[in-house]
């Protein structure tokens, strides 16, 4: 898997900052962003990621809240990405590119909740 590295280490973070980190990349193909060690990573349409300069925390408090929700410790995810999702003993999350996501139990009733208003939504875009 190869990474591409994505503007510059910052350590004061604001919109400007955010725009920086995500230099190049059209926000409607961002499937999820994930945090691994101290690296955080933006995952792409095409399932390519690459790595951005920003905790995790800066995305979730600068992009659209009814587009991007935080996932446990380790992702926002783009909810219009969301594929499918299944709850058996875990909750996973199925995005559009195939990655799976497991969502802590205590967010369970919360991405119901998103899901079941994103298929309203679809309903009355289409009748």
């Amino acid at each position: 898997m190869e990474l591409e590295l994505v503007a510059a280490p910052i350590t004061k973070f604001n919109e400007l900052d955010v725009l920086a980190a995500l230099k190049g990349i059209d926000i409607k193909c961002i499937q999820f962003f994930e945090s691994v060690d101290t690296r955080t990573y933006v995952v792409l349409d095409n399932g390519s990621r690459k790595q951005v300069f920003a905790p995790l925390y800066v995305f979730e408090e600068m992009l659209p809240k009814d587009v991007f929700f935080r996932c446990g410790w380790s992702h926002v995810v783009n909810v219009s990405r969301i594929n499918s999702f299944f709850m058996l003993n875990d909750t996973t999350l199925v995005m559009d590119c195939g990655e799976e996501i497991l969502i802590p139990r205590y967010q369970r009733h919360t991405i119901f909740k998103i899901m079941e208003q994103m298929w309203f939504a679809q309903q009355r875009q289409i009748g």
